[in-house]
């Protein structure tokens, strides 16, 4: 049989129930089944025959379709080697009201040139929040850099987008509009 618990919390706290988490049901709780039924008469007598559950441990489960987070990834197209490379996920969704469980950041490029310095910097630094500002001392001029963030929820599921980035030897302005590529406004 499958139970549903609903379990809510004020702050986000380590100890907070998650997946993998003990549960232990207490006789003194009094939960027992609850009838679902159209019908008035099927459930008339349904708490006098149901007993409570007596005392027991369970281990959280992970659920079936766990909130998919959206990962947006903010950076300008194009920066110049005078400027500054910010990676800003700040705007990403779906972790759930807790801290996102794990943040990874890559990179590549076509050029096929060793990225070994730069995916160290990334690995060694890269956070959710705040946004990261990357040393134009890791970028080469003309070469074009993509990056992957891949984000996890507490529910166990990950999702990641990308965002390609040029670096160029000409000194460009950056302006940008923080949030997702697509927008969508309803009346």
């Amino acid at each position: 049989a499958t139970v549903k618990v609903m379990v809510g919390a004020i702050k986000y706290s380590l100890s907070c129930l998650r997946p993998g988490s003990l549960l232990t049901i207490k006789k003194s709780a009094a939960i027992k089944a609850f009838c679902y039924s159209s019908s008035s008469s099927a459930c008339a007598n349904s708490t006098i025959y149901w007993q409570n559950v007596t005392r027991s441990t369970l281990i959280v489960q992970f659920p079936i379709s766990p909130i998919l987070p959206a990962v947006v990834v903010n950076a300008p197209t194009s920066v110049s080697k005078c400027g500054v490379l910010t990676l800003d996920v700040t705007s990403s969704t779906g972790n759930g009201g807790r801290e996102w469980y794990n943040a990874t950041a890559e990179v590549s490029s076509a050029t096929g040139k060793s990225m070994d310095s730069l995916q160290g910097f990334l690995s060694k630094n890269f956070v959710y929040s705040p946004p990261l500002s990357i040393p134009l001392t890791l970028l080469q001029s003309g070469v074009g850099y993509t990056f992957v963030v891949r984000l996890c929820n507490f529910l166990g599921a990950c999702s990641s987008n990308s965002k390609s980035v040029l670096v160029t030897a000409d000194a460009l302005p950056i302006v940008s509009i923080p949030g997702s590529s697509v927008r969508s406004i309803s009346r």
